[in-house]
């Protein structure tokens, strides 16, 4: 199983490395890929890879969509994951607030999204 995710990081690193060359690195596409990676590096137990990656996600969906977005609050619940893995409790409760504010704005307070993250 962890050869499989260690082929599948390097595949999606290929196609980031493609993806940039082709459409720069502030495209859409390049950070749905970096997420991926991120999503590997958390499934394979290397939460500081997966939260510098969830990081580099974060900074370029902020610069391509509003802080309000619903997929800044995507992100944030990631991040908070891997807080939560590495015991920084703190820092894990900070983003899934965050994440859970915007989600609330987006489909309010009492909505089924909502109710996850608070579960």
């Amino acid at each position: 199983e962890q050869g499989d995710k260690a082929a599948a990081i390097k595949n999606y690193n290929n196609a980031l490395a493609l993806q940039i060359q082709e459409m720069g690195e502030d495209h859409y596409s390049v950070a749905c890929t970096l997420h991926n990676i991120g999503t590997m590096h958390y499934r394979s137990g290397e939460y500081q890879l997966a939260l510098k990656s969830y990081k580099q996600v974060l900074k370029m969906r902020r610069y391509l969509f509003s802080n309000d977005d619903i997929r800044i609050a995507e992100v944030l619940l990631n991040i908070g994951a891997v807080h939560e893995r590495a015991d920084e409790i703190e820092r894990s409760v900070s983003a899934i607030s965050a994440a859970y504010r915007i989600s609330s704005r987006h489909y309010g307070e009492r909505s089924v999204p909502c109710a996850d993250i608070n579960a």
